[in-house]
């Protein structure tokens, strides 16, 4: 039993369950490698989230709550072309890195298939160990959604789905700690719902 659960969870962690936009700090600073912890917190969908344990048809769920956990590789370069393995897939990084600006694409094969999207960011460099910086994203992602019942607070239902997604955000980085810190915040394209995502982890070289 061992010999089949073992190399299921390595698969499952390596392809993913659902894609997610890789990190964007880590792709603008001067080191190559990183591991991070992203939570991911948005609004839910009444029609899709309704208790099947209930007579009532109205909405019983509060949030959709996701998480993602990443090791990722990105080549120093003027033209940076790296990985990222995690609980979101298997994602491939491409782009251009400038003195103060950086164009990255990216696609993700996850469980649903094939999810990526493209970034531009805007850095500054305060000295050799600071640096600050926003993003401007379009991205199709992946999401593990819950819905707490509110008969019983403790139970949830999951549903995947995949989404579009266009956002902002801003980051940070902390060169001599090896520290980095990001946040976005996403609006779903064609639905009335928002994504907030934090992000923090180490890189170094």
């Amino acid at each position: 039993m061992k010999r089949i659960i073992l190399p299921l969870i390595v698969s499952l962690l390596i392809i993913g369950c659902a894609g997610q936009t890789p990190s964007f700090v880590t792709f603008m600073g001067e080191k190559n490698k990183y591991f991070n912890y992203t939570s991911i917190l948005g609004d839910t969908y009444p029609e899709q989230l309704v208790s099947e344990e209930t007579e009532d048809s109205d909405p019983v769920f509060k949030s959709e709550r996701d998480f993602k956990l990443a090791f990722g590789y990105v080549k120093e370069a003027t033209i940076k072309y790296g990985f990222e393995l995690g609980t979101s897939g298997a994602t491939s990084i491409l782009g251009y890195k400038g003195k103060n600006i950086g164009l990255m694409t990216w696609g993700t094969l996850s469980l649903f298939g094939i999810d990526g999207g493209i970034a531009l960011m805007q850095a500054k460099k305060w000295n050799e160990n600071f640096m600050t910086g926003i993003s401007e994203y379009v991205s199709r992602n992946g999401v593990n959604r819950w819905s707490t019942n509110s008969y019983d607070l403790f139970k949830s239902y999951g549903i995947n789905d995949e989404y579009n997604e266009v956002g902002l955000g801003a980051y940070s980085s902390i060169s001599f700690l090896d520290l980095t810190i990001e946040g976005r915040i996403g609006k779903e394209i064609g639905t009335s719902s928002w994504r907030y995502y934090v992000t923090a982890g180490f890189y170094w070289e």
